[in-house]
């Protein structure tokens, strides 16, 4: 008898503390980052034939952080979180275009390798997204998430060699705006603390200066952090 009551009171303290962790709250939370970066090159200077394909993809691996801001509120087990975001991405990939020498169109001037060694530096983002979850075993949640971020970027030439002034400049930064969406898994520690882990994927296309170059980018990030509720 004593064991059935321990085991009662075990229960009923287990689910007062789910219940209480479900309550609507404010919450911040810091996360550890895992960025990997597809950089995939897909259009040609305007006006300029590449003479060979110029088609080349190259992936980076990069550790950051991140910091985000939300409100959770449940119905029952079901849950939505809408939030504020900043991730410091830190991707870097060096010799990501490297093109044969051009030709200028409607003539035989060859140009010579002006893209050898550029660099795409993927840097940081900040958005918003909307997270949406259930609670699928005491405090345990699934969730997934969709929203948009501006991705801030700079592209740098490393070793140019055409005398033409157009092509004289070393460095471009710009942003674009995209959606992002993915999935994850949290557990609520006690009604303030929570741990969380999660996966999120993001497209953008870094714009070069230089009309016509355009780079595609696959943003894969991997997220392990907590948070905390008041």
């Amino acid at each position: 008898m004593k064991k059935f009551f321990a085991l009662l009171l075990s229960f009923t303290i287990l689910s007062l503390e789910a219940n209480a962790s479900r309550k609507s709250r404010i919450y911040i939370g810091a996360d550890y980052l895992n960025t990997e970066a597809k950089h995939q090159y897909f259009e040609k200077v305007k006006g300029v034939i590449p003479t060979s394909p110029a088609r080349q993809d190259a992936s980076s691996h990069a550790t950051g952080f991140g910091f985000n801001v939300g409100f959770k509120s449940y119905l029952n087990r079901v849950f939505v979180a809408p939030e504020i975001f900043f991730d410091q991405l830190n991707s870097s990939t060096r010799d990501f275009y490297a093109p044969q020498p051009s030709k200028v169109k409607d003539s035989d001037q060859l140009l010579p390798d002006f893209f050898a060694q550029d660099e795409l530096a993927v840097n940081f983002r900040y958005g918003v997204r909307l997270n949406v979850g259930v609670n699928v075993y005491r405090n345990l949640n699934l969730f997934a998430n969709i929203g948009i971020a501006s991705v801030d970027y700079d592209i740098r030439w490393k070793n140019l060699t055409s005398d033409n002034p157009q092509f004289s400049l070393r460095s471009h930064s710009g942003h674009d705006i995209t959606p992002i969406y993915g999935a994850g898994i949290s557990y609520d520690i006690n009604k303030h603390f929570a741990i969380k882990a999660s996966q999120d994927f993001q497209r953008i296309t870094a714009t070069y200066v230089l009309n016509g170059l355009t780079d595609q980018v696959d943003l894969m990030v991997t997220r392990v952090g907590a948070a905390y509720s008041f």
